[in-house]
């Protein structure tokens, strides 16, 4: 069963000194405990819920006050270069506002531009983000199957379908984005995944995806109900698995050896 997690952010009393870039954009970052590595989050009124399993931990919230409508976020971890996943932007208190929970120190450009009147305005601050406490076993986290679950593909042998929004990778850690563009899962599967017509049969689709062939194993896979995204299937032909994707590629590639023949 899912739950919901209420906390107040507290966005609007910044514990780190707000930035002044010009009077027509101010950026304030604080760092608040708060409940983090939730599924999913969503605005109530004055409250972000987090929907799905949480625990306590250190998050940054970076709020940007300006008139400005058009505004837009770049993070990027200081050390890495690499994009900082974030959730957001949420309008609240006067502006717009982002929440990073990626541990780290992480460069946060803020870019407002008001078309009418032919302005662009910017500022730059850091957030930092503390160490997060480890996982604790959840009731409502992903079970291995039990040895007689249908397989929720079609077919012998392995196969396996990872099912993905496209509008939403940007947001995707970069341990999952490695699942989708790295080489470290797709040569597993390509050597392990049994082989039909000189293919290897795995796939990474959108949701959305559609097919010439209704009857196709494929599009009955991704028919099968889900309960978030990205989600994974895999299948051994006696049994198999469909569950969330895991954090990273050595996860993902240690799930499927467990159905591997």
């Amino acid at each position: 069963m899912k739950r919901l997690l209420l906390v107040v952010l507290l966005i609007g009393s910044a514990t780190a000194s707000a930035q002044v870039a010009d009077e027509r954009l101010t950026l304030s970052v604080s760092t608040v405990q708060s409940i983090v590595g939730a599924t999913r989050t969503r605005v109530i009124g004055d409250y972000i819920v987090f929907e799905g399993p949480g625990r306590i931990g250190s998050i940054g919230t970076v709020l940007a006050k300006t008139a400005i409508n058009d505004v837009q976020f770049l993070v990027t971890n200081i050390k890495t270069f690499e994009p900082t996943p974030y959730s957001g932007p949420f309008k609240v208190d006067g502006g717009v506002a982002i929440v990073v929970d990626r541990e780290g120190r992480h460069r946060v450009e803020v870019d407002a531009i008001d078309w009418d009147k032919k302005q662009r305005v910017r500022a730059v601050n850091v957030v930092v983000v503390g160490p997060r406490p480890p996982p604790t076993p959840d009731d409502d986290d992903p079970k291995p199957p039990a040895p007689d679950q249908e397989p929720p593909i079609d077919g012998d042998g392995l196969r396996v379908l990872i099912v993905y929004e496209s509008s939403e990778l940007n947001r995707l850690t970069a341990d999952q984005r490695d699942i989708f563009y790295g080489q470290t899962v797709r040569k597993y599967l390509t050597a392990n995944c049994v082989q039909q017509d000189r293919y290897s049969e795995w796939r990474i689709l959108d949701q959305d995806t559609s097919f010439v062939d209704a009857g196709s194993r494929w599009v009955k896979a991704l028919a099968r109900p889900r309960t978030s995204l990205p989600w994974i299937l895999i299948s051994n032909g006696k049994t198999g698995y469909e569950g969330p994707l895991p954090a990273t590629a050595s996860e993902t590639i240690e799930l499927v050896k467990r159905f591997k023949e």
